[in-house]
């Protein structure tokens, strides 16, 4: 027992140290889950030499006093609120509940209990019992089943198929696991209706199955528990705070990202005396988009979804700080402190960088030729409406592909319109049952098309002739080339700037620390 404590209590192992600075294995473990987790494949070699170069950058920016910076004391008390949010998340709301033998037996059974079914759906209870005489007195279920309401099963004569418990309606669930086999039940009442069924196979998973499968039931429970107590605990706050969030204004802004300077600064939500901006829910918004709009991604759903997690956020801080947890973070609070002055410094040395020569360009050009070349396309410029009506009035609106161009950019930002590049291969996928052929077929015209009913609404179109494949001219990519370059030239001003101080500082390696980590899987 005694040496149990001695062992939890030992020093963490360091790999390497940079003046004051201790770089640990569990550092540098914590750094490779984290590169991992966005899809990189680091080395140990690389990651402790990326920590390494931190450090160094840390010390220069606090002997420059950037830890005095505004802008990095608001940044490290956001990352202190958010610490604390999730410090109190996980030490108060979470560890108040744990997975139980019930609750793996369900979760195992909703997976591997199995039935084979046919099921017939009415819209009332009375047409189900009278469905239930007929089948008993000999009618065809496939007869009947062409009047189902539910039109899986509708289109197979009755065949529902196999189904495990979870992908039934509880009420169907409870139902097909308990009727008499090969024998027609009801009614039973579901979302669409009343269904009358007949179950013509079932199996239930068996205690084997359960223990081959425990472990991972346990890791799959932990995690959904956890969701439904953070979930249930934030809307107990959001209740509690009276939180009303301006969703009908979200919801008129669409897939568009430009905002006016009124728009940015207009508050979505509000707790107490702080408020959520429009501005704020952009940021989300440009991180999942990528700054591209019109794609869901910035739909107003996305908007509204990312507007509540910044409100729930905002809450649990609040909560926390309120439970003390701001005081005790420790450690965590001085890597924020020091990751802020690092990013800090590491801005103001990017923000340094030239701007590309010409000669950089052509040769970012010339060595990248591939990715410029482009392929058989047309220039084609669109319009969506809602209704028919709207479109019609649009296309009498545009007498030429110019005006329609002119029209579909005007409505880009509301996400009803676009004019671009659509190369061949796109209109080819078009032309597949699963996808668009009459819009394909109006695209290929060359002419300002009819109005196209599609999945989104109503679109008119008009394409140009195609465009043969070849190499895009400099001046057309030029902008993508000097958005490519720049990032570059900072990113290697910082690396310059590393290696001068590390040639000045105290830095020790830990060879066979670094060794045993190298040899350990990441």
């Amino acid at each position: 027992m005694i040496l149990e404590c001695l062992l939890s209590f030992a020093a963490p192992e360091v790999v390497a140290r940079v003046g004051a600075w201790d770089i640990t294995v569990e550092d540098a473990r914590e750094r490779a889950r984290a590169l991992q987790s966005q899809g990189l494949s680091p080395t140990w070699n690389g990651v402790v030499e990326d920590l390494i170069g931190e450090s160094l950058l840390a010390d220069e920016g606090l002997r420059l006093g950037l830890d005095e910076d505004p802008e990095v004391r608001a940044a490290v008390s956001a990352e202190r609120r958010r610490l604390a949010a999730q410090a109190f998340l996980e030490g108060e709301v979470l560890a108040a509940g744990s997975v139980t033998e019930e609750m793996l037996r369900e979760l195992y059974h909703a997976g591997a209990d199995t039935v084979e079914l046919d099921l017939v759906v009415v819209a009332s209870a009375e047409e189900a019992r009278a469905l239930l005489e007929r089948l008993s007195r000999g009618s065809k279920l496939a007869d009947e089943a062409k009047r189902s309401l539910d039109p899986a099963s509708a289109a197979k004569g009755g065949d529902f198929g196999l189904r495990t418990r979870s992908q039934l309606e509880p009420a169907l669930a409870t139902a097909a696991f308990v009727t008499p086999m090969n024998t027609f039940s009801g009614p039973v009442a579901l979302a669409l209706g009343h269904g009358v069924l007949r179950v013509r196979y079932r199996a239930l998973g068996d205690e084997k199955g359960f223990a081959a499968k425990r472990a991972s039931l346990e890791g799959f429970a932990k995690q959904q528990l956890r969701a439904q107590l953070k979930t249930h605990f934030v809307r107990q706050l959001r209740e509690k705070a009276k939180v009303a969030l301006d969703e009908t204004f979200l919801k008129s802004t669409g897939t568009r990202m430009e905002a006016p300077q009124a728009e940015l600064d207009r508050a979505v939500a509000k707790i107490g005396d702080r408020a959520i901006s429009y501005r704020d829910v952009l940021r989300g918004v440009l991180a999942l988009s990528r700054g591209k709009q019109g794609g869901h991604f910035s739909g107003a759903g996305v908007k509204t979804e990312l507007a509540w997690e910044l409100v729930d956020q905002a809450l649990l801080e609040d909560a926390a700080e309120a439970a003390g947890w701001a005081t005790r973070l420790g450690d965590s609070l001085a890597r924020a402190e020091r990751d802020a002055v690092v990013r800090a410094l590491a801005a103001r040395l990017r923000a340094r960088a030239e701007p590309p020569t010409e000669a950089d360009v052509k040769r970012f050009y010339e060595q990248r030729a591939e990715a410029f070349r482009r392929p058989v396309r047309r220039r084609c410029a669109s319009i969506l409406a809602d209704t028919l009506a709207e479109a019609e009035a649009l296309r009498r609106a545009a007498r030429g592909g110019s005006q329609l161009e002119q029209l579909a950019v005007e409505r880009g930002p509301s996400g009803k319109g676009g004019a671009g590049e659509v190369a061949e291969d796109a209109l080819a996928a078009l032309d597949k049952p699963a996808g668009e052929p009459a819009l394909a077929a109006a695209m290929r015209t060359g002419r300002l098309s009819d109005v196209v009913k599609t999945k989104e609404g109503f679109v008119v179109v008009q394409c140009g002739r195609p465009l043969p494949a070849g190499l895009a001219p400099l001046e057309d990519v030029r902008p993508l080339i000097l958005e490519a370059l720049k990032p570059a030239r900072g990113h290697e001003l910082v690396r310059q700037q590393i290696s001068v101080l590390r040639a000045k500082a105290q830095v020790a390696v830990d060879p066979k620390a670094l060794e045993r980590l190298s040899t350990s899987a990441l």
